[in-house]
Order: structure tokens, then sequence, then C-alpha cells
């Protein structure tokens, strides 16, 4: 797994991509916690919301680290399509 991060502020329009170190095994709470370790600090510390696919182990991760977390618009959709 290579995890991709987007990074954006609040009140920005840029979002600012991370790619991580490669992860061996597929998405799990442990990996996803491993790849935002890699993000730097003082970055980190202000994250306070995440915008996932509705993997389970990204809603732990936020609900873990205190953050809000949203589904992306684009897998609400799709959910709704294949309904």
């Amino acid at each position: 797994m290579i995890p991709i991060i987007l990074l954006r502020s609040v009140g920005g329009m840029i979002a600012h991509v991370v790619v991580l170190d490669a992860l061996t095994g597929g998405e799990s709470l442990e990996n996803w916690e491993q790849a935002f370790s890699q993000i730097p600090r003082d970055i980190h510390r202000r994250i306070v919301a995440l915008v996932s696919d509705d993997h389970r182990s990204l809603m732990w991760l936020a609900r873990k680290q205190g953050w809000l977390h949203q589904v992306c618009t684009f897998h609400v959709k799709s959910r709704f399509q294949n309904w």
C-alpha cells in the first residue's frame, strides 16, 4: 500500500499531496496510523478533520485522534447509484 494523503487548510483552496513510504499489507488501522505518523508533527497536530472513503480503519482513526470524519461526496453518490 502506498498511502497518498491530501492536506488542505480549513480556509485554503489548494490541497498539498503527501505521498508516504510504502507499507506492506492492505488498508488497516495499523497501516493508516503508521502513514499518518510520517506527517511532520507540526502539521499533524493541526489536523481537525478527515475526509475519506467509508473504510472502517479510517473512521476509527479519526475517532481515535478526535478528528471529525466525513465520507467524500464521490463515495456517498456511488453508494446510491449502486443501490
